[in-house]
């Protein structure tokens, strides 16, 4: 809330948490100790155990609740997440809910997905429009805009002095990760679409700004992106019809108090956390087999890289239209590995030219390729790499050339450096004790020396910490520090870029419901095909002090090899996904 600037937050048990599912107890208990910012709302969302009027019950005798959450009526199936829930307005359940709401004079918050195809609208309509007349001086308030285009806003806000109705999930930062595609979007080409604005404009009383944070995940840069996009858009309003929107509103509806003085965690040495918007839908890349890299060297088409049929292959495409097609060219394949195929890579730019290194089928040799910026060889070299397998490599600029990461089991990594004529020029071996490390590491280089992102294990069925081990500019260890360190979690694979702020943008690769710590995970069967190891792809945002300030899921599961660019303002995500080979852009503000 801080770094969004938020100063109030109505908060109902059973949202999720990284503890888990917190209780109506909990709820109470954190709002005591943040008097004004956290409002608890009453929970009406029973679990199949639940007894619906014995929950409700047991929640309005307690005390601190200031408000009702949303009461379901028509919500369709999410995936696995969430099911199909049914229950018209004179439903015995929503009745009960709304008794208890007209006693405590507080709004009366409705769900229903007007717009997905399974909801009979004229019967929810119908239903609707008889309890706003029945009760015409207590207000009813359509969460998640109904669903609803401005056309059938207006008709309601007209026809019924008691419709309010709350903005969550109207952003197409929400339609991007949503499960389906009937919400409402409020919004084109990042700014308020005319009609909605002059809607508001034109009932300004109606509108309250809101946010639906129902998962983990939405309590991180998911929340703060829209935070961002909902700032841009109060500005384009008249300043009392923002005010309004953004606050005024909910302060009258639910008897909420002034607004209190927050205590920012933005300082001047603590630049604002970055807001990392989608600007086009993900898609995938025709012709990359797998490891897709993006790589800036400065042309307006971006440098790609990936591997096809044991080739290593380079492409450039227009990342900014979202309809276009990478066009691609082998640089590397058998011919130079004595018929071996190329497997694993990895693609920087650094020095004016573009660096690869790249392990061969049976990790049983490396190469360092350099090409210019039209892709043309100018060295291959062997890497030498002698302490363990060649594949799961990482390639960092140094300041006067590259070095390449290769795992060294038990230890950590050997790093073999080289200039920029792609001579080599010394080796070092990095790890051992606190430091020990696994495959399926990376690194950036960071002020007086570089920052590995450093995977605990590759076995996908084990808990897995990536953490934060600093070297200076010898590769000698400084520090070390977890930066996502969850007993039960597989976190691996990570990929950093640094801002100018200091902030770090990390991709990696999340499986959770593995082994525990210290509990040996079953063994495989005879014969058995190797796990799957492809997972949750998660992004973390970190502050420059190296804590998780925002944390978001990207794809729920099926997703390996995830790489990170950054290109001006524009964060280029690729990863493998089951049966494709994708590429992700967002704006970072």
């Amino acid at each position: 809330m801080n770094q969004g600037e938020v100063t109030t937050t109505i908060l109902s048990p059973g949202v999720t948490s990284p503890r888990g599912v917190i209780t109506p107890e909990e709820l109470v208990s954190f709002a005591t100790n943040y008097p004004g910012r956290i409002i608890p709302a009453v929970r009406t969302k029973a679990r199949r155990d639940e007894d619906f009027y014995g929950l409700l019950e047991k929640q309005m005798k307690m005390d601190g609740y200031g408000a009702m959450a949303e009461v379901l009526m028509y919500h369709s199936q999410k995936g696995n997440r969430a099911p199909e829930i049914v229950f018209y307005p004179d439903d015995n359940r929503v009745q009960a809910a709304l008794n208890y709401a007209l006693d405590r004079k507080w709004p009366f918050v409705v769900h229903i997905e007007f717009a997905a195809a399974e909801c009979p609208r004229d019967k929810y309509m119908t239903g609707l429009k008889s309890m706003l007349t029945k009760y015409p001086e207590h207000p009813f308030v359509l969460i998640h805009m109904g669903q609803l285009d401005h056309a059938d806003v207006r008709q309601l806000i007209e026809e019924h002095d008691n419709i309010y109705f709350i903005t969550s999930s109207s952003t197409p930062i929400y339609a991007m990760n949503a499960y389906n595609d009937h919400w409402t979007n409020m919004f084109n080409d990042g700014h308020l679409s005319s009609d909605w604005k002059q809607l508001i404009i034109d009932h300004p009383d109606r509108f309250v700004l809101g946010f639906d944070m129902v998962w983990v995940e939405m309590w991180g840069n998911f929340y703060l992106s829209q935070i961002a996009l909902w700032r841009k858009a109060l500005g384009e309003l008249p300043p009392e019809v923002a005010h309004a929107f953004a606050r005024s509103n909910a302060e009258r509806l639910w008897h909420l108090p002034p607004s209190p003085s927050t205590t920012s965690t933005q300082t001047a040495e603590m630049p604002a956390v970055p807001a990392i918007t989608p600007l086009h839908p993900t898609r995938s890349i025709a012709g990359a087999g797998v490891w897709l890299f993006a790589v800036d060297d400065g042309n307006p088409q971006l440098a790609l890289s990936a591997e096809a049929d044991g080739k290593l292959l380079v492409g450039r495409l227009d990342v900014t239209a979202p309809s276009a097609t990478a066009s691609w060219q082998t640089v590397a394949g058998p011919a130079d590995t004595d018929g071996v195929s190329i497997a694993d890579h990895w693609h920087i730019f650094a020095h004016g030219y573009h660096w690869f290194v790249f392990s061969v089928a049976g990790d049983s040799a490396s190469y360092l390729l350099k090409l210019d910026r039209d892709f043309q060889r100018l060295a291959l070299v062997p890497v030498g790499h002698t302490d363990g397998p060649t594949n799961d490599m990482f390639l960092v600029a140094e300041p006067d050339g590259v070095a390449v990461g290769h795992f060294a089991p038990g230890y950590g990594h050997t790093i073999h450096r080289f200039d920029v004529q792609a001579k080599k020029t010394g080796q070092v071996k990095i790890g051992g004790g606190a430091f020990t490390h696994a495959n399926g590491s990376s690194a950036i280089p960071v002020e007086g020396g570089y920052l590995l992102f450093a995977s605990e294990t590759l076995n996908p069925s084990v808990t897995s910490a990536v953490r934060l081990i600093k070297f200076d500019a010898s590769w000698r260890p400084v520090d070390v520090r977890p930066m996502l360190d969850e007993d039960g979690t597989n976190a691996a694979m990570a990929t950093a870029v640094r801002l100018d702020s200091d902030y770090i943008i990390v991709h990696l690769r999340v499986r959770t419901g593995v082994s525990p710590r210290q509990k040996t995970p079953p063994a495989p069967q005879p014969g058995s095909p190797l796990s799957d190891d492809s997972g949750t792809l998660m992004r973390l945002v970190l502050a420059p002090d190296g804590t998780i300030v925002s944390r978001e899921t990207l794809v729920s599961d099926g997703t390996n090899r995830v790489h990170t660019a950054l290109v001006g303002d524009l964060l280029i995500t690729t990863w493998d996904e089951t049966g494709a080979v994708r590429l992700r852009v967002d704006r970072i503000q």
